[in-house]
């Protein structure tokens, strides 16, 4: 049996909260705002991984998401009141494909 005393050292600084960061090194997150209704599964033509196709509220362009991606936020649009996703950019497949030059026209 191990001495735990020595696993925890009270000289050690208190872990920082998210209060004691400040704003211009804390993570900020993108969000990609889509459809609610526009999802298209299919699979990566380049490594076969099931993706889901999502239109972008701003541009109406199709952008690949890994697997169904989850939104975490939603919105109305003021114009027309349907339904705006807020999804997280980092969940994008050109970010995970192992074959992303191929993609690329």
């Amino acid at each position: 049996m191990t001495d735990n005393s020595t696993l925890f050292d009270d000289d050690d600084p208190p872990e920082p909260t998210p209060e004691d960061v400040p704003a211009h090194q804390a993570p900020t997150r993108v969000f990609v705002l889509v459809w609610s209704r526009s999802r298209r599964a299919a699979k990566c033509r380049s490594c076969d991984a099931p993706i889901t196709f999502v239109q972008v509220a701003a541009s109406s362009k199709w952008m690949p998401f890994d697997a169904d991606p989850v939104a975490l936020r939603t919105s109305l649009d003021p114009a027309t009141h349907n339904l705006i996703e807020h999804l997280d950019a980092a969940d994008v497949h050109f970010r995970s494909c192992a074959k992303t030059k191929d993609l690329r026209r």
